[in-house]
């Protein structure tokens, strides 16, 4: 049992890290076990925060944010000095909410703000853009915050994951309640469900829909001329059930001139996915394949910014003080 404080500290960390890696089913309950454990070797647990960013994303979630809002500087910098390996969207809005909670005068918190800036990075996430841009001011931060905001300002090859609930995610992955159409041009606005769901969704003249795009072939992620769109009822839940719980390229709303079945309106707005402007670029390569013309978005959300603290607000380590 790699809980067993007798066995030697190096072959308990490398037994946690192949547990993670393998997706072991107690590895999350051992983790967890190590790490709030005040009798615990900190070697052991710093191996076991690492360990943490190696487990499938969905079963790590919870610990990170622990980890993150936790006393134990230690610990939370280990684990943001390891998040990228997660590739997991949602990660974006708790560390700059930690961010900017943190005092750099502190060491520990200096650290901590140049791990967060240099996961941001690694990660790539475009939404990130305008946060880093704001950090070229902070001397010590700035070489490290230019560089993160080179990686996230050129990139489209990245993936968004579902903010809700795992249980209806897990619910969406067994394709039960799948009502979504694939849409291979015009012919798929004149099949009668999808055309009367249009119509009991009419807005400024167009008809709505929730929209998500993927991949075809999952092993390919980013393969711009192998992507699909899929449209269903403009319900939140749809977005979801219609990426069947999977990670998505691109996520909103869609509108249609329905007698001309081209695009009248475009946004990213999902509070499911919460995707960058930069998916734009998977929308045109998804409409390529169609007779159906691509356009810019109409309407880009959110209003402000994702790090901005309207928007931040809604995210895990939020605090009001710290914004100022």
């Amino acid at each position: 049992m790699l809980t067993d404080t007798s066995i030697d500290p190096e072959a308990r960390i490398s037994g946690l890290k192949m547990m993670a890696r393998d997706r072991e089913p107690e590895a999350f309950d051992t983790l967890q076990s190590i790490l709030e454990s005040t009798k615990e070797n900190e070697q052991v647990r710093m191996g076991a925060a690492h360990a943490v960013c190696l487990l499938d994303k969905r079963d790590a979630y919870p610990l990170v944010l622990k980890a993150l809002s936790g006393d134990d500087v230690e610990i939370r910098n280990e684990v943001i000095s390891n998040i990228y390996m997660l590739h997991d969207s949602r990660l974006l809005f708790p560390l700059v909410n930690l961010f900017n909670q943190l005092d750099d005068k502190k060491v520990h918190d200096w650290h901590a703000e140049s791990d967060i800036v240099r996961a941001i990075g690694y990660t790539a996430d475009p939404r990130a853009v305008n946060f880093l841009q704001n950090l070229d001011d902070h001397p010590q931060l700035q070489q490290a915050a230019r560089a993160a905001y080179e990686s996230c300002r050129v990139n489209h090859d990245f993936m968004y994951t579902f903010h809700g609930k795992e249980s209806k995610r897990l619910k969406a992955t067994k394709g039960e309640h799948f009502k979504g159409h694939v849409l291979r041009g015009k012919q798929t606005l004149r099949n009668p469900t999808v055309d009367e769901f249009l119509r009991d969704e009419m807005q400024d003249g167009f008809g709505m829909a929730s929209y998500v795009v993927q991949p075809n072939d999952p092993e390919k992620p980013f393969d711009l001329h192998n992507v699909s769109m899929t449209i269903a009822l403009r319900r939140s839940e749809h977005l979801v059930t219609s990426a069947k719980g999977e990670d998505v390229l691109a996520a909103g709303e869609i509108g249609f001139d329905l007698e001309s079945g081209e695009i009248g309106y475009l946004s990213n707005q999902s509070a499911g996915y919460m995707p960058g402007v930069s998916s734009i670029a998977w929308i045109r390569g998804a409409l390529g394949r169609t007779d159906i013309q691509p356009r810019e978005f109409t309407n880009v959300w959110p209003a402000h910014d994702y790090c901005s603290p309207d928007f931040l607000i809604i995210h895990p380590l939020y605090r009001e003080s710290s914004q100022s």
